[in-house]
């Protein structure tokens, strides 16, 4: 999916010959110590020395690392850490360093006070907000930046990337793909960095002749370039393969060319994959990926489900979501249509807005075959705030809601969901209020139509991930299972009052990163004519849990590693 062309590869050499300056990748080390002061790293960036017991360590290309990788142990936010490292420049200029830290940060170059994320006294600042270019003074020959920084509660990755002169220094390309397929509709979109122009055409396979072409349009007189062609195909035909083109109104210019596939007519027979909850640095995402894929859990899947937190943030949406995650999968020979759901952290960083430019509103619905799926946004999962939290300044989301429950409440009254033969939800967060209050509020709110014993719409499944902690919830016996919890200090891990009222359907809850699971999982559904087979298998490839759902029936466990959730005494 990802193409790298002549002009890229020039712009790249170009680039990195006029900067003259590069970060030393060897140069790396740090020192873990809880008596740091931010204050010290302007000593250790003067002098290139870092006191006590130093660990030493190679920058990945993507100029991001994890310390945890390195500190087994660490206590987060207590601990403290120093960073030193290397930049060597070929003259005296002034350059940009993107900095960033999880949680928190301070930076000095050659003893130079460059950026702080350490408030005194409160810790009013998330890290999102702070992944950004820096302006920093080099001088000709060696210069150290130091860095102090402190961890975060699932991870403390660091990134300090020094940034090209030139913003053409990479030509990065996305697909063209497909994406969002239902029986009769689909959506096909392309991205390059380098701006372009095209037409495109789409036609049923072997028919080319009859291809319907949607032109690149004049604005005044003139065609504007643009960087994305996303395009929303209606009016398709069940069960039938298409292939499409987009062509350059350059002729010298290169076209793309694709195909797929709309979802069948009728019948309920297929099988998806959901992951959720991938956040980790972009190497290591990347590698996540191609091992699940290698251990077959992506096999022979019609749809590959994205149920949110890719990342912690999307602070460079291109290298997140495509070249750490839909590429790998890709490369891997996973070709099922993708099908994404927008969760919290979608909703954090500097580069959020292309997500939607993409993907388009991130709540909406498709029919595959019989079986009638509504993906649901849940939102942020803190309030707005005055004061602080960039990112929360620029959320609010009670409009949002508003649109969307009335988006819901037409949607359940159409034939193909009254119709639907299974009702499936994908979220990011569950309704549960004893998980997050915030979110249930807000999901009671807009899912109400889904809610109580007599909904207006009754849905057979709520796969979702979010809590970073697998479990499922049988509505028939009201019971709760899940991996066992390591920690002790959590809220009560039963039903409220108002869980009881309000839920009524089966919720399974995909793993993720620092809870009582493995850390990552991958959840199967395979939609069967009487029933739900679900399977859960975690990252070293142990079946944690698997189960048969039927109408009205207690949960069938076929295999389990869980236990039923024993409530919080507070002792």
């Amino acid at each position: 999916m990802k193409k790298k062309c002549f002009l890229s590869c020039f712009l790249a050499v170009l680039s990195l010959c006029s900067g003259a300056a590069e970060v030393v990748k060897d140069s790396f080390s740090v020192v873990l110590d809880r008596k740091f002061k931010p204050e010290d790293a302007a000593a250790v960036s003067m002098t290139g020395n870092l006191p006590g017991k130093k660990v030493k360590f190679t920058m990945t290309e993507r100029m991001t690392v994890d310390l945890r990788t390195l500190f087994k142990n660490t206590v987060p936010i207590e601990d403290r850490a120093i960073i030193l490292f290397k930049i060597n420049s070929e003259k005296d200029q002034e350059r940009y360093l993107w900095l960033w830290a999880d949680y928190w940060y301070t930076c000095y170059v050659n003893g130079k006070f460059v950026a702080s994320t350490e408030p005194a006294g409160e810790f009013a600042f998330l890290h999102d907000y702070y992944r950004t270019p820096r302006k920093i003074s080099l001088k000709k020959g060696e210069n150290f930046v130091a860095i102090h920084t402190r961890p975060g509660r699932a991870s403390w990755k660091i990134v300090c990337r020094l940034m090209p002169e030139r913003k053409d220094w990479y030509l990065e390309i996305v697909g063209p793909m497909v994406t969002h397929i239902s029986r009769t509709s689909a959506v096909v979109l392309f991205y390059s960095e380098l701006t372009q122009a095209y037409d495109f055409s789409y036609w049923k396979k072997g028919k080319k002749n009859e291809a319907k072409t949607i032109p690149a349009k004049y604005v005044y007189g003139r065609i504007p370039m643009k960087n994305l062609f996303r395009h929303e195909l209606s009016g398709l035909e069940p069960d039938t393969e298409y292939e499409y083109e987009f062509r350059n109104v350059d002729p010298d210019g290169i076209s793309e060319h694709g195909s797929f596939r709309t979802a069948p007519a009728s019948g309920v027979e297929h099988t998806f994959a959901a992951i959720s909850d991938t956040q980790t640095g972009y190497e290591e995402r990347e590698s996540l990926i191609r091992q699940l894929v290698k251990m077959g859990l992506f096999k022979d899947i019609d749809m590959l489900v994205s149920l949110g937190d890719v990342a912690n943030g999307l602070d460079y949406f291109i290298w997140t979501y495509f070249d750490s995650y839909i590429t790998p999968f890709r490369e891997e020979g996973v070709t099922a249509p993708f099908y994404p759901v927008r969760g919290n952290h979608e909703y954090r960083g500097l580069d959020t807005t292309p997500y939607t430019e993409f993907f388009g509103c991130p709540y909406y619905s498709f029919r595959y075959g019989d079986v009638f799926y509504i993906v649901l946004d849940t939102g942020e999962d803190k309030a707005r705030r005055k004061y602080g939290h960039k990112y929360m300044l620029m959320t609010d989301t009670s409009e949002f809601f508003k649109q969307q429950k009335a988006w819901l409440e037409n949607v359940i009254k159409t034939k193909d969901c009254r119709e639907a033969k299974y009702r499936i939800v994908l979220a990011h967060a569950p309704p549960f209020e004893w998980e997050k209050p915030y979110y249930s509020k807000q999901i009671y709110e807009f899912a109400a139509c889904l809610m109580g014993k007599d909904p207006e719409c009754k849905i057979d499944l709520w796969l979702c991930g979010d809590i970073h902690a697998p479990y499922r919830f049988d509505p028939v016996t009201g019971e709760m299972v899940g991996a066992e919890r390591k920690a002790t200090k959590r809220k009560q891990c039963k039903l409220t009052a108002t869980d009881a009222k309000n839920i009524h359907f089966p919720i399974y809850v995909n793993d993720g990163p620092g809870g009582p699971g493995q850390a990552y999982s991958v959840t199967r559904v395979q939609v069967r004519k009487d029933s739900l087979l679900i399977t859960c298998t975690g990252v070293d490839g142990t079946v944690m849990d698997q189960v048969v759902i039927r109408k009205g029936k207690p949960f069938e466990v076929l295999k389990t590693t869980w236990k039923k959730y024993i409530p919080y005494n507070g002792k």
